[in-house]
C-alpha cells in the first residue's frame, strides 16, 4: 500500500484576516493511492501534503495548525486533505481541530549494541591457526558491534500478525544504508495511547545490522571425508608407547574440510559452509519513512 500522487487544488483555497491582524488560510489537496485499504496515517504523511507547523508558502507569520482527512466515497484510492493555516496557533474560533498525533513525523534513532563473536579469521580473511596448522581450542572471541536502527512513530493501527510475519526477518532489499542479507529485524513493539481525542499505538521498530550478512556461517569440519560414494573415517598416526611402529588410529577430533568432502590441508584457509536460516522478507511492506 502506498501514496502514488498528490495534487495540489486551485480551487477551494480560502482566506480571511481580522481586526487584530489574524490571518487564516485554507489549501486543499487530492491524494491517490494504489490501494483502497490505506490508511488515512499514511496519507497524512505522504510527501506533498503539509504537516503540523509548516509555513502557509505566500505567509510566512502563518503555519498549519490542523488537517482534515476524508477518503472520497466515490472513488476508494482518492482521498481530499484539507490543511488549516493560521497566524495565531491559540485561536479557538478557526475552526481547526486540534493536533493529531498520527501528524507528527516518525523518530529516527542509530546507535551500536556490541556483542562477541568466534574469532574465525583475521582482516585479510585468513584463518586464525595456531603454529601447527591446528584451530585454536578453544577459540578465540572477539567484539561484534552491530548498527542498530530504532524507528518509532504513531500509527492508527497495530497487526499482531504483521509483526509475526517480520519476526527474525532479513530484508530482501535495500534498507536505510543496509543491503540485502544485512539487516534483520530485532524487535517490533507498541504501545496503545489516546490524546487529543485520537486514539493511536506508538509502535517502535529496531533493526539489527550485520556486515557479513546474516546467513549461518559453519565451519567445515568432521570425522569422515566423503567422496560423493564413500564415507572414510578421518585417521592419523599414533606412535606406541615402546616407540615400536606407530598404528593409524581414528582423529579425537574434527578435522577442517574442504568443503566438498576432503581433508584440508594445514596451510589451507578453512572452508565455512553458509546456510540461510532467516527468512527473507521485503521491508518496504512496513511502510517506513
Amino acid at each position: 500500500m502506498a501514496v502514488t500522487k498528490v495534487t495540489q487544488l486551485w480551487r477551494g483555497r480560502s482566506h480571511s484576516s481580522d481586526a487584530q491582524g489574524g490571518r487564516t488560510y485554507r489549501r486543499k489537496f487530492d491524494v491517490y493511492t494504489d490501494d483502497k485499504a490505506t490508511e488515512q496515517s499514511e496519507v497524512r504523511q505522504a510527501v506533498g501534503v503539509p504537516r503540523i507547523g509548516d509555513i502557509y508558502p505566500e505567509d510566512t507569520g502563518a503555519t498549519v495548525i490542523g488537517l482534515q482527512v476524508e477518503q472520497e466515497p466515490n472513488h476508494d484510492k482518492l482521498w481530499h486533505v484539507t490543511a488549516n493555516y493560521s497566524t495565531d496557533t491559540g485561536n479557538q474560533n478557526t475552526g481547526a481541530e486540534e493536533e493529531n498525533p498520527l501528524d507528527r513525523p516518525a523518530e529516527l534513532e542509530w546507535s551500536f549494541v556490541q556483542f562477541t563473536k568466534i574469532a574465525e579469521t583475521d582482516l585479510n580473511g585468513e584463518a586464525l591457526l595456531n603454529s601447527s596448522g591446528e584451530i585454536f581450542d578453544p577459540p578465540p572471541e572477539m567484539d561484534d558491534s552491530r548498527p542498530v536502527l530504532r524507528i518509532a512513530r504513531n500509527e492508527a493501527a497495530f497487526s499482531a500478525a504483521l509483526a509475526v510475519d517480520f519476526m527474525d526477518a532479513v530484508n530482501l532489499d535495500a534498507f536505510f544504508g543496509g543491503q540485502p542479507g544485512q539487516v534483520k529485524v530485532a524487535s517490533i513493539s507498541a504501545v496503545r495511547q489516546f490524546e487529543n481525542d485520537v486514539a493511536f499505538w506508538r509502535v517502535v521498530y529496531e533493526f539489527h545490522y550485520r556486515r557479513e550478512l546474516w546467513d549461518l556461517r559453519v565451519l567445515d569440519q568432521g570425522f569422515h571425508t566423503f567422496d560423493g560414494v564413500t564415507l572414510d573415517v578421518i585417521r592419523e598416526l599414533v606412535n606406541n608407547v615402546d616407540d615400536g611402529p606407530g598404528t593409524f588410529q581414528p582423529v579425537q577430533k574434527p578435522e577442517r574440510l574442504d568443503g566438498m568432502g576432503g581433508r584440508l590441508a594445514p596451510p589451507e584457509a578453512s572452508v565455512y559452509l553458509p546456510y540461510q536460516v532467516y527468512k527473507n522478507r521485503t521491508f518496504a511492506d512496513l511502510g517506513l519513512p
